[in-house]
């Protein structure tokens, strides 16, 4: 048999399994076309897809037993397959809903990929620690000591950057305190998880079978889609966080002597006192932190002063 026959012959074989990867990357690269073109290549792509998938149901089949079918029937093996077949289909339509302008259903697709996976990991790590892989155990145990310490240090680190942006005590405003340092508490926990899923796929994926490795590999997927947004998009996590905890627990006005005020997009923190901390969250595009000083006049009429203390564009993806 030629080279090229062989060549021929296992592309039919796996003829699916390649549309498939052919079908995610050309969505993934038609993302950037703006035009019409785009929407219509995407429903041929798709249209394809379905035909390739009837005429080689078989092989189908057998992509979908890679995660439904095991050794051992436990009951957890089954959920932890389904969950990861479910999510793995999610995410390869994830750039066809964006191509044909379903941003909801795109942004859908992603919670779907993304808990399905979690969910798939969290099973299959408990699988495989079952099973006798005692590195599983040591990275576990040696994660789990690293918690406290990761607490400690994202939560001295968050302090001081509020009180950079803010001018304030963070601990005096105790729901904003606990949402902004547990914001960045999970986004050091995400970024060891990368590290020590990375470090289970290498000790373990020459072992792996089945859907195990696709959980494995799904969830550095994952951990490797949250690290780049966290590092790239860390002021619209602020923005959104600071939106929701303001609103929560600080005041809509502030007071000065007699006076009582108010703008939209500002909320105020402090009662009847001296001086205030102000964020407003849409300025002329923008969002950040003022220091409001009550005055009196030298007719003793009752005034404040405004002094910004940080200022951040608000990016285009809360726009």
């Amino acid at each position: 048999m030629t080279l090229s026959s062989r060549i021929v012959n296992g592309l039919k074989s796996k003829s699916v399994n390649f549309f498939l990867l052919f079908f995610y990357v050309t969505s993934l690269i038609l993302t950037k076309v703006k035009n019409s073109a785009g929407i219509y290549f995407s429903y041929v792509l798709l249209v394809t897809l379905f035909i390739i998938l009837y005429v080689q149901r078989e092989q189908g089949r057998d992509i979908v037993n890679i995660f439904t079918r095991f050794e051992n029937d436990l009951f957890i093996n089954k959920i932890a397959g389904w969950l990861s077949l479910l999510g793995w289909c999610s995410f390869i339509f994830i750039p066809f809903s964006i191509n044909i302008h379903l941003i909801y259903m795109a942004k859908a697709l992603m919670i779907i990929f993304a808990i399905s996976i979690a969910v798939s990991s969290i099973l299959t790590i408990f699988i495989l620690e079952s099973n006798g892989y005692k590195s599983i155990k040591k990275i576990r145990l040696a994660l789990f000591s690293l918690i406290s310490l990761c607490y400690a240090l994202s939560s001295a680190f968050s302090a001081s950057l509020f009180l950079q942006i803010s001018n304030m005590d963070l601990s005096s405003s105790p729901w904003v305190e606990f949402l902004w340092k547990l914001t960045a508490f999970f986004a050091l926990i995400s970024f060891i998880l990368q590290l020590v899923t990375y470090l289970i796929c290498v000790t373990t994926a020459s072992k792996l079978q089945g859907y195990t490795l696709f959980n494995i590999l799904g969830a550095l997927v994952l951990l490797t889609l949250l690290m780049t947004f966290i590092t790239g998009r860390l002021d619209v996590i602020a923005y959104y966080v600071l939106n929701y905890s303001t609103n929560a627990e600080w005041r809509n006005d502030f007071s000065c002597g007699s006076k009582t005020i108010k703008h939209p997009h500002e909320k105020y923190f402090g009662f009847n006192a001296e001086k205030y901390t102000v964020y407003f969250s849409n300025r002329n595009g923008q969002w950040g932190f003022d220091e409001i000083k009550c005055i009196k006049d030298p007719q003793g009429n009752d005034g404040y002063t405004v002094r910004n203390v940080s200022t951040e564009n608000i990016s285009p993806w809360v726009k």
